[in-house]
This record gives structure tokens, C-alpha cells and sequence, in this order.
């Protein structure tokens, strides 16, 4: 159960919109707050020599705890998460267990309308088992032929935080905290590559450029209000920083955009 739900609340409407198009899924899908700014110019040509079939989730800026105490990472949520492809579609494909007999009516796989991705981590049984665990009391929400992606929004919609002193069952949890669960725990993503989690099984979401907050702010999380020039992640920034910095690149770069127009905001 979730005091805020707007990203899980995001990854379900773009659930929703593939299932209506049918369009192939893009290979990086970035989630972020309207007040993030983020320099595609730099993220492009740091990501060109990825495989976005490697389903992987980088946080922008991760949080973690001490490792001796909860082992528990999640993404500061204002300042975005990449998702590949492959994430994608471990993230919308259906799951079926043999625990419950409940289920949803039948839906078109758009995970079967998309290119050969690899996936080292999918693993169906595990998943079933992850829910019968019931760590957070998701297990109620859960109907055979849903995917994590509704399976995460009916747990984090069904109670309304106004009514918190009439709820029954669950925790309240910030909408990242329920992300970070769901993304290391359902095992969505690869093991990061960090040697420091190497004995933490659950450890799936790479902090984007070794950006991370630890008793301190590294790299990326640092990045906060009208941020330096240059900068590809800035979080809360504002309208004016925002179009300056576009403008700014637009007169740098003049070849890769087509119209060299003030931006309107």
C-alpha cells in the first residue's frame, strides 16, 4: 500500500498505452517528475553502445541503506529511472502460478510483439514463489494472467492514505520504497555489477554513473534546483533553468536539432 502512487501509477498507464497500440516497446523508457530535466543529447550518446534487449533498471539517483541492516536499495524518484527493453518486458509479461485459481480476463501478450531480448533473470517459478511469500502483503492483490506492472498498481491503488487508520493489512510505504521492492525483489532487472552486493541477491537497480546518496550525495544526486550548465540530470529544476539549458545546446549543437526556435514553455 502506497502514500504516493504517481510512478507505478506512470509505468501503468504506459502499460496500458502498448496494450492499446500494439506498438513495439521503445528500448529505453525513462520515468520521471515534470520538474527533472534531462539532457537526451547526453544520455544518447551514453547509451549508444547498449543492448537494450539486457533487461536492466538504472536509478538516476539510488538510495541505499547500510548493508548489514536491511540490504535495501530503491530510486530517489525525482531523478528519474531508465528502463530497457528488456525490463520492459519482464516488467508486462503475464504471470500464471498454480497457488491460486483466481485470475483476470485473458489479454494480448504485447510482450510477444517485440524483438528477441535477453533475459538472464526471468524466471516464472520464482516469481510465483516471491508472492506466495507474501512480503508486503501483495499476495492478495495478485490474479493469475497479471503482470508485475498491474500486480504493483492494485497494490499500491486499493486503499486511499486518507483512510490509513481504517486499513487493515499492508505497510505505507512511499511510492519508491514500493518500486524499490518490486524492481529487486521480482528480480526485473540483472544483478548489479557493484562487488559490494555481490552477496545480496536482490540487489537489480544500478545506480545510474555510480550516482547514489549514502549518509552523503554522489554524482547525479547532487544535482538539485537551477544545476550547472551541462548538467544531464537536474532535479527540481525550474521552467527558466530548463529552457536556457535547452536553448543553450540548440546554439551549441545547431546540426542536431531541426528547429533552432526559442523554446516555448
Amino acid at each position: 500500500l502506497s502514500r504516493v502512487v504517481r510512478p507505478i501509477s506512470g509505468l501503468f498507464k504506459i502499460y496500458n498505452h502498448f496494450m492499446q497500440t500494439r506498438e513495439d516497446l521503445p528500448d529505453y523508457l525513462i520515468v520521471m517528475d515534470d520538474d527533472t530535466y534531462f539532457n537526451m543529447e547526453m544520455f544518447q550518446e551514453s547509451f549508444q553502445s547498449f543492448d537494450s534487449s539486457i533487461n536492466m533498471y538504472y536509478a538516476g539517483c539510488l538510495v541505499r541503506s547500510p548493508i548489514h541492516q536491511i540490504n535495501f536499495t530503491f530510486p530517489f524518484g525525482g531523478y528519474g529511472s531508465i528502463l530497457s527493453r528488456g525490463t520492459l518486458v519482464n516488467l508486462f509479461r503475464p504471470i500464471h502460478c498454480a497457488f491460486t485459481n483466481r485470475s483476470i480476463s485473458p489479454s494480448f501478450d504485447i510482450t510477444t510483439n517485440t524483438a528477441t531480448n535477453k533475459n538472464f533473470t526471468y524466471d516464472p517459478e520464482a516469481i510465483c514463489t516471491r508472492i506466495k511469500e507474501d512480503n508486503v502483503g501483495e499476495k492478495r492483490y495478485f490474479r493469475n494472467g497479471m503482470n508485475i506492472v498491474q500486480l504493483m498498481y492494485a497494490y499500491s491503488s486499493s486503499e486511499r492514505y486518507v483512510n490509513i487508520k481504517n486499513w487493515t493489512s499492508g505497510f505505507c510505504m512511499h511510492s519508491d520504497w514500493a518500486v524499490g521492492y518490486f524492481m529487486n525483489f521480482y528480480n526485473v532487472s540483472m544483478h548489479v555489477k557493484e562487488a559490494f552486493y555481490k552477496d545480496v541477491p536482490h540487489a537489480r537497480i544500478e545506480a545510474y554513473k555510480g550516482s547514489e546518496i549514502y549518509r552523503k550525495g554522489t554524482g547525479l544526486c547532487n544535482n538539485e534546483n537551477d544545476c550547472p550548465e551541462d548538467s544531464e540530470i537536474c532535479h527540481r529544476a525550474s521552467a527558466d533553468w530548463m529552457r536556457n539549458e535547452t536553448n543553450r545546446w540548440k546554439l551549441k549543437f545547431p546540426k542536431k536539432f531541426l528547429n533552432l526556435s526559442a523554446i516555448a514553455l
